[in-house]
């Protein structure tokens, strides 16, 4: 599990407003990077941006790694999301938001997006206990008509909303959005942020699935959500689950238009995609398409996608290298020096010492 350090401090005061519940956001002074105080009102937490508006109306967003341990405390328990976790040991503590639990399973979303899974036996006693509590039917499922805030959005087809000062997720029902690391997964997140983040929407649930997510028509301001995602070729039309009319006519308008995922040479579904190993799918990113048409009629010639070198880390200099993700130093002698998903050179001062060469 990727896991970061925090003090002492920020991990108690976190804990005890997290009990408090949730509170109507309001106007109040929050603290900026460079130190000044501004009069704002919360509005919401996406893909790792902080949303406010001021008393004039006027508008602006931070990253929540730029907010200070107090403000980031205040984020959470004003809009419901995220949660200090802690693991079984008591040495190390995670900033992330409940996404679901399957048997031992949980899983556990970061603010940037980043999902991880961990066994729950690996967690406090005190993390376990929250988890078995969001198990019961009280604390999952919505009405079967509802009208709702949406406080976060994790991809193209999954939201959370907050209704009765309680967070709630959702799939939308029939589509399957790509999934992050695929094309156009990124774009489909962000067409439904912007149609939906920070806005009343009204649902019609039809059901439930494994994960403990609502499964739900989505309608905001007069717009259907889910079958704005298929018309603009940004989901699929689940047809394994789902016999909606509307949907399978609007995704046959946007593969005839070849309207984002149907712009490409035989685009991989999500539900494939989800079955392959992760050598699989960076075969596939880097490999050139195969030329597959869309459609049975398409007579125009493919198109070849050709491979793009991706950016790789900075080279490893100095004594000493910082994984940037877990936020742990280590030095010249160690395994894990210029050898991590993602880091940089740094100083001795940087990020926490590694347990195994003392950084």
């Amino acid at each position: 599990m990727i896991l970061r350090s925090l003090s002492a401090f920020f991990i108690s005061l976190v804990l005890i407003w997290q009990d408090g519940g949730l509170s109507t956001p309001q106007d109040q002074k929050w603290l900026m990077p460079d130190l000044t105080e501004v009069e704002a009102k919360l509005l919401g937490i996406n893909q790792g941006e902080v949303s406010f508006e001021k008393p004039n109306g006027e508008l602006f967003s931070l990253p929540f790694r730029e907010l200070t341990s107090t403000d980031q405390a205040e984020v959470m328990r004003q809009t419901g999301w995220g949660r200090v976790w802690e693991d079984d040991s008591g040495k190390y503590h995670y900033i992330a938001d409940l996404v679901s639990v399957s048997g031992q399973q949980v899983t556990l979303e970061n603010v940037d997006g980043v999902q991880v899974r961990v066994d729950i036996t690996r967690l406090s006693k005190s993390d376990q206990q929250y988890v078995e509590a969001r198990r019961t039917t009280a604390d999952t499922v919505l009405p079967d008509e509802f009208t709702a805030k949406v406080v976060g959005v994790h991809d193209g087809d999954t939201i959370t909303v907050l209704l009765n000062n309680r967070q709630y997720k959702i799939r939308l029902e029939g589509i399957d959005a790509p999934e992050l690391g695929q094309d156009y997964g990124t774009k489909s997140k962000q067409h439904l942020s912007t149609l939906v983040f920070g806005k009343s929407i009204t649902g019609n649930r039809k059901g439930g699935d494994k994960y403990g997510r609502n499964l739900c028509n989505v309608m905001v301001e007069g717009t259907n959500a889910n079958r704005s995602l298929v018309s603009e070729g940004l989901a699929w039309h689940y047809k394994t689950y789902s016999r909606d009319k509307e949907l399978a006519a609007a995704e046959l308008d946007a593969r005839k238009a070849k309207k984002n995922i149907w712009s490409e040479q035989g685009p991989i579904a999500p539900w494939e995609w989800r079955k392959w190993s992760s050598a699989q799918r960076k075969n596939f990113i880097d490999s050139p398409r195969a030329a597959k048409p869309l459609l049975a009629n398409d007579s125009e010639p493919p198109v070849i996608k050709p491979n793009v070198e991706k950016p790789k880390p900075p080279a490893a200099t100095g004594s000493y290298w910082l994984n940037t993700e877990s936020n742990v130093r280590h030095n010249r002698g160690c395994r894990w020096y210029g050898n991590t998903k993602r880091g940089r050179p740094c100083s001795s001062n940087e990020g926490k010492p590694c347990s195994k060469c003392g950084g």
